[in-house]
């Protein structure tokens, strides 16, 4: 157990001494984190009201494609956060970076979007069993390159710790994509939410590039192709083209098992309890990012990285845990008041997904390491032995038990994942720093 003045010392080393910017930054955050919280849990009561489970279930396989597809670029925005927050005092180098961080988001998206496009019409009967919605499907390329330059921007902003734009980008993100999406969805339904995904794209890139547009005039000065960047980007795409692909597909996998096994509706149920865990994930994570993984990427000695890991999640996940908790405590209430009258039921998937949560997180503070770290071959193995895993259990248990052990897999997967992260982390991380 930590004391206080341990846990204190641990946050001064964290923040660097900087208390007066913390409190502000954590302030401006604060209000990112409930913004974000708020309009993420309206977006899911709008949903369920006007696309039903059918709706949202068709509406949650496009997501899953849009997601794998542009966060193929994922792995690169990671690397500009670790390549900028290291090199964050050489303005030839920050420029550099952001340079060679372009041209591989632009090469990318090039690539994966014309790949899209020659097999549009199969994706499409994968996702929906029909070619009613194959336009949005050829479309996705927009997407991907403007969700990727907008998070490598994004990433490069807190690199350099450039956090009060970085968060009021994020506010403005979380607003305009909401806006987007209830007025779509109100006028032109399931293609009005699949239209909005494009609008937002559109918006938001074009907000950063504004924001943004002083420290790309510099670095677009002198633009060269840098093969040592490109070099340590290329590994972290590697270890995130795995994990950001390998989580979508899987999901498309499941909801088609659901729906096979029981029907579209029940997969609307499942769809709409995996957009809530996600949200508070995705808030938890964001949150905890914004100084984690900046300063995971600045620390070099092993003992100074586990005392800095050991005292963020002891702070962290106590916190969290019970959030969670409390979640399942009221998930009637839950249910009753962000969903429809279609979703009475779906109170029984809780007890899973609740569980697997607090693992998720618990296992995102040493995964975001080996990705920091550039330990390649270990995120992938890890990766893909939890996916083969969680693909095994959805087709063992969804098929030949009720429903409400739909979110069983994803329990199992995450506990195992969780026991996986540990072991590995004291093989390559902890033993090294003793």
């Amino acid at each position: 157990m930590f004391g206080f003045n341990k846990v204190k010392n641990i946050i001064r080393e964290a923040i660097r001494g900087q208390y007066d910017d913390f409190l502000n930054i954590s302030l401006k955050n604060s209000i990112h984190v409930a913004i974000r919280f708020v309009l993420g849990i309206a977006q899911i009561k709008f949903m369920s009201i006007i696309l039903g489970p059918a709706g949202l279930a068709i509406l949650g396989q496009f997501s899953s494609i849009i997601q794998a597809t542009s966060n193929l670029t994922g792995g690169i925005s990671h690397g500009a956060t670790k390549l900028s927050s290291a090199y964050r005092n050489s303005p030839l180098r920050s420029n550099l970076i952001i340079v060679n961080v372009i041209m591989a988001i632009i090469a990318i998206s090039i690539i994966s979007g014309l790949f899209i496009y020659l097999f549009s019409a199969q994706l499409s009967h994968w996702l929906f069993k029909s070619d009613e919605y194959i336009i949005y499907v050829k479309l996705s390329w927009f997407i991907i390159i403007a969700t990727g330059l907008t998070n490598a921007l994004l990433a490069i902003l807190s690199g350099l710790k450039l956090y009060s734009n970085y968060i009021k980008l994020n506010i403005a993100f979380v607003i305009s994509s909401f806006i987007v999406l209830i007025a779509g969805m109100y006028l032109w339904q399931i293609n009005g939410a699949m239209s909005a995904l494009y609008i937002a794209a559109f918006f938001n890139l074009s907000i950063i590039i504004y924001t943004c547009k002083p420290l790309l005039k510099n670095a677009l000065k002198s633009v060269r192709f840098s093969k040592y960047i490109h070099k340590r980007l290329a590994g972290f795409a590697t270890m995130l083209i795995v994990s950001s692909c390998i989580g979508p597909i899987t999901s498309i996998i499941i909801r088609n098992i659901i729906t096979d096994s029981f029907s579209i509706e029940i997969t609307g149920w499942w769809e709409g309890l995996s957009r809530l865990s996600n949200t508070l994930f995705n808030i938890s994570v964001s949150t905890l990012g914004l100084f984690y993984i900046p300063k995971i990427s600045e620390i070099h000695n092993p003992l100074k990285l586990h005392a800095f890991i050991k005292g963020a999640s002891s702070i962290a996940m106590p916190i969290i845990t019970f959030g969670i908790c409390l979640i399942f405590i009221t998930k009637h209430y839950i249910v009753y008041l962000l969903f429809s009258q279609d979703f009475e039921g779906m109170d029984s998937l809780f007890l899973y997904q609740n569980i697997g949560d607090v693992f998720r997180i618990f296992s995102w503070f040493l995964a975001i390491t080996f990705i920091i770290k550039e330990k390649i071959r270990i995120f992938i193995f890890s990766e893909l032995t939890m996916a083969l895993l969680h693909l095994i259990l959805a087709y063992t248990i969804i098929p030949n038990m009720d429903i409400d052990y739909a979110t069983l897999p994803y329990m199992i997967k995450t506990i195992t994942y969780f026991i996986i992260c540990v072991l590995l982390y004291r093989r390559y991380i902890f033993t090294r720093s003793v």
